[in-house]
């Protein structure tokens, strides 16, 4: 019999040889000619029109991929057979006992629960539902999504795999995308489409999750409180990333936690396999992924458990092979400066941070926690501080018979996600945008439901009444954060509901070349061109006399280029960015 060390070892190789196919598969039917396509893709920035410099892969690169891989799965089946028979043989039966937990596990959390139970969670399960496919057309298209599509999922999975011209491509969202483009020729459900369906994955699955590793009052309270939040309503219907990893730092949160518990091999395998797949969404899960380290660290440490720590090496090496293996085409085609180098991204001072943190902690984090409606930086607050005091006092008896079973886990996570990721910002010296830690939200209203349901329990021991109030609660706080959604659409750009009359207009005269200077309505007037399969020739550099244009578009403060005749134009349009003409009859 296998020790759990090597089964682990032999998981992990099968998992990056499955990594391994997909990049194969990218340079079997892919040549330097496609490397050659992607200078054609152009994009604008800082008013200026750029096609990003790819780097040559030769040939013989190309044959070499094609052919090494095939040789290592080869010689990784024969090792397999030599040194690992039964797990290998065993594989295909492995794969469907794990299905067959999962079935397992969903039925038994939810067989457990009384009838109440059910009522309530199935009720707010389904109006949460019902909130974002209502909210999913109330948003406009933004312009990370459009250029997301324009970029790299309209011009296939290639170029979504390699082509990182800005920090805007999340890998395996924008792959899943590329996969709908056969069944949806209509660019918003490809793009709104998987983060929407992540979004209930993630609320239900969250749910489950939590009920495994504490009771129905916390776990209700957590995906209620998460699941209505303003904020994830937003993500949940925006075709970006964010959502997908959250999604898997939930996974990879409950599987490294069986890992440390169980020492089973098969679960340092799925923690390591998720965090893979996390990375490949965004890099900023090393966020996530840094907090798990952390806690199963503190854990091994304080159990004295030293024969983890293997484990955890070898996890943590399968996370960093398998990110490398999967980035490995981005990084020969884009280069790796294109990936490490955020432009977008200021590192301050120390003295900067300091002086920002208070008040970036206002906005960000109290965004994260409800927003302006939400009690925002003071429900965070709240929260932290009585977690460490439950923490602190964890072991007195009144307090033992109150928290939930694994609260100790709960409560680390909740705590060491806020000490992790800000002390990791610290390290940074940056304060990125609220979006990029979005999954820290989940924690949060995690370890909220914990404060929470401790009073609820302490206050209300009777659960059949207990449990309509925690829904009644629930709806008082999706009624304000649905205000809050409100506000945030009626505060929303107003160009974002303007632009469609324009490009409209543009379409409709069937114009194929146009001058445009501002940046929102060159993305988007590329954007909703390539949604009809259809060209046209934008320029934004002061075009010589001789050029004749369908369209020319102006910044609204700015005057007419003086090498085009404006007695040869006329007004047509007007709003708060632009103003638009056409040649006179």
């Amino acid at each position: 019999m296998l020790n759990s060390l090597r089964l682990q070892f032999f998981y992990s190789l099968t998992g990056l040889f499955l990594f391994g196919s997909f990049v194969w598969l990218l340079f079997l039917f892919h040549g330097p000619e496609d490397i050659t396509a992607l200078r054609k893709i152009t994009y604008f920035e800082l008013d200026q029109k750029l096609t990003f410099p790819v780097k040559p892969v030769p040939q013989s690169s190309f044959n070499l991929i094609r052919l090494a891989y095939p040789v290592l799965l080869i010689l990784f089946t024969a090792f397999s057979l030599a040194f690992f028979r039964d797990a290998f043989f065993r594989m295909p039966g492995k794969f469907s006992l794990l299905f067959k937990k999962i079935i397992r596990f969903m039925k038994s959390e939810l067989g457990s629960l009384n009838r109440t139970e059910r009522i309530v969670a199935g009720l707010t399960f389904i109006l949460i539902i019902t909130e974002r496919f209502y909210y999913l057309f109330q948003f406009p298209i933004h312009t990370d999504e459009a250029a997301s599509y324009f970029l790299f999922i309209q011009n296939g999975i290639w170029a979504t795999a390699t082509f990182y011209p800005i920090p805007n491509n999340h890998l395996l969202q924008n792959l899943l995308a590329s996969a709908l483009t056969p069944f949806f020729s209509e660019p918003f459900w490809i793009l709104r489409l998987p983060p929407l369906l992540f979004s209930l994955l993630l609320t239900f699955s969250g749910f489950l999750i939590t009920r495994r590793f504490s009771d129905f009052t916390t776990a209700y309270l957590a995906s209620g409180l998460f699941g209505f939040s303003c904020f994830t309503l937003f993500m949940a219907t925006q075709g970006r990333g964010y959502m997908l990893l959250t999604l898997l730092a939930v996974l990879a949160f409950a599987s490294i936690m069986r890992a440390l518990q169980t020492g089973k091999a098969g679960y340092w395998s799925i923690f390591s396999l998720l965090s893979v797949l996390g990375f490949y969404t965004v890099p900023t899960f090393l966020y996530p992924f840094a907090v798990c380290v952390f806690v199963a660290g503190i854990y091994i440490l304080f159990q004295k458990q030293w024969q983890k720590i293997p484990k955890m090496t070898l996890a943590g090496a399968t996370v960093l092979s398998g990110t490398l293996l999967l980035y490995m085409p981005l990084l020969l085609v884009s280069g790796p400066e294109a990936l490490f180098g955020n432009k977008y991204l200021r590192r301050l001072t120390p003295e900067q941070f300091w002086e920002q943190l208070p008040l970036y902690l206002r906005e960000s984090q109290g965004f994260l926690m409800g927003g302006k409606f939400g009690g925002g930086i003071l429900f965070f607050y709240v929260t932290m501080g009585a977690l460490l005091a439950l923490f602190l006092f964890r072991n007195r008896p009144f307090l033992k018979k109150q928290l939930p079973k694994h609260s100790n886990w709960l409560i680390g996570f909740a705590l060491a996600t806020s000490l992790v990721v800000y002390a990791f910002m610290r390290f940074q010296l940056m304060l990125p945008p609220p979006r990029v830690l979005f999954f820290k939200s989940f924690f949060d209203y995690l370890g909220a439901a914990l404060i929470i349901g401790f009073l609820l329990k302490f206050l209300i021991r009777n659960n059949n009444l207990r449990v309509p109030l925690m829904l009644f609660g629930v709806l008082i706080f999706a009624g304000f954060q649905v205000l809050a959604a409100e506000f945030f659409l009626k505060d929303y750009p107003q160009p974002y509901y303007n632009f469609p009359a324009l490009v409209k207009q543009i379409q409709k005269s069937e114009a194929k070349k146009v001058y445009v200077e501002e940046p929102f309505y060159q993305l988007f007037l590329e954007y909703e061109y390539a949604r009809f399969g259809k060209k046209i020739q934008i320029d934004n550099v002061a075009p010589v006399a001789s050029e004749k244009y369908d369209y020319v578009m102006i910044e609204l403060q700015k005057k007419f280029p003086e090498n085009i005749a404006d007695s040869l134009y006329q007004e047509v349009y007007k709003d708060e960015l632009v103003r638009a003409y056409v040649p006179k009859k």
